[in-house]
């Protein structure tokens, strides 16, 4: 939810300065002195919003609901002027603080045209205790009316033709080999498509030529390129540069979803250097995210790339990383207004207890 904060604040950055300025005026009535906590949550915030004075302290429970109603506001004065689609993937991940706030967002409390897509994996739900805060959520807007609930299953053939064909800049009747190939390697599994057809350019088997892209069919299936996605994405990672391969499992360490300031952090990169690395592994489909916040594309992708280490450096890694979070954690909750004894989350205390005791 944080890094779609700062995408909506980057995108009305660019606006003129006379938008710019009525923006920002709509955002003075509706939030106050509550411009403060989107200021302190998100890094763009104080350049739309402008300096805000400190806010007083509050008691968690009270601290929580001003968290939720500042964020309620911001969306609501966009969704008010212009129809606002926010999309959240893999909340399955999110701890239970943002789904908690998901569900407030969700169940009317934003005025105004707004949509939400959420996604999650197949086995998230009933993976989950009973008690949960996704099932709560899940059962919350089942129960508003207010959702629908979508399980896409397998491209049909027509669907993955029509892909291929606007990737590859062919007729669709041109592609039926091919298509009928790469649905039986693929299980037409969107994913597994999109991982299969990487391999096929990187080993020329799919190649541009001037007339456009080319292939053999016949060479393709006798090729031995793997079809079940732990040994795709194991193959993918031992073709990447040692450079970009490093990088990927110093992102494991940190977890499925990592921010880049955790990552500057244990990398040691310049920073030109660690954004030229991530947009190639980006470009490779291996992560995904924009703003201060990215994620792998798969989960088993994490274990893969963290493999690639030895475990005396991966122990090294997660205490580095355990105390960095450790550090930073106490100056943001205080930033939001938490008192001293109430800094530390259960989401985010467990997360760094884990990555301590992975380093013990």
């Amino acid at each position: 939810l944080v890094a779609a904060l700062g995408q909506l604040c980057d995108q009305l950055l660019i606006e003129s300065d006379e938008r710019l300025a009525e923006w920002r005026e709509q955002f003075t009535t509706s939030l106050g002195s509550l411009a403060r906590v989107i200021v302190e949550l998100v890094p763009s915030g104080e350049a739309l919003l402008g300096e805000q004075p400190e806010l007083a302290g509050l008691e968690p429970a009270r601290a929580k609901n001003r968290l939720h109603l500042a964020i309620a506001r911001f969306l609501a004065v966009i969704a008010q002027r212009q129809p606002l689609l926010l999309a959240l993937d893999d909340i399955d991940h999110a701890d239970a603080s943002s789904l908690e706030l998901l569900s407030v967002i969700a169940s009317g409390e934003v005025a105004g045209s707004l949509l939400i897509v959420a996604t999650l994996g197949s086995e998230a739900l009933t993976e989950s205790g009973e008690d949960s805060p996704l099932r709560a959520l899940v059962s919350t807007l089942e129960q508003s009316g207010r959702s629908r609930r979508l399980e896409p299953g397998p491209l049909s053939r027509a669907d993955l033709s029509a892909w291929l064909a606007d990737v590859l800049g062919r007729a669709v009747e041109e592609l039926d080999e091919l298509s009928e190939l790469v649905a039986r390697k693929t299980g037409s599994n969107p994913l597994f498509v999109h991982q299969f057809i990487h391999p096929l350019v990187d080993t020329k088997l799919l190649r541009p030529e001037q007339s456009g892209w080319r292939w053999d069919a016949e060479a393709i299936a006798t090729a031995g390129i793997p079809t079940d996605l732990l040994a795709m994405l194991s193959s993918k990672l031992a073709r990447l540069p040692d450079d970009q391969r490093r990088l990927l499992a110093l992102a494991a360490c940190i977890g499925f979803e990592f921010e880049l300031r955790t990552l500057e952090a244990i990398a040691g990169l310049p920073a030109l250097e660690l954004a030229s690395l991530l947009h190639e592994l980006d470009l490779a489909g291996l992560i995904a995210g924009s703003g201060r916040t990215m994620q792998f594309t798969h989960e088993r992708l994490v274990e893969v790339a963290a493999e690639r280490l030895d475990a005396d450096e991966r122990a090294r890694l997660h205490w580095t990383i355990g105390r960095y979070l450790l550090g930073g954690l106490a100056g943001r909750a205080a930033a939001l207004g938490l008192r001293a004894h109430a800094r530390l989350g259960d989401e985010e205390t467990s997360v760094i207890v884990e990555h301590l005791a992975a380093g013990w």
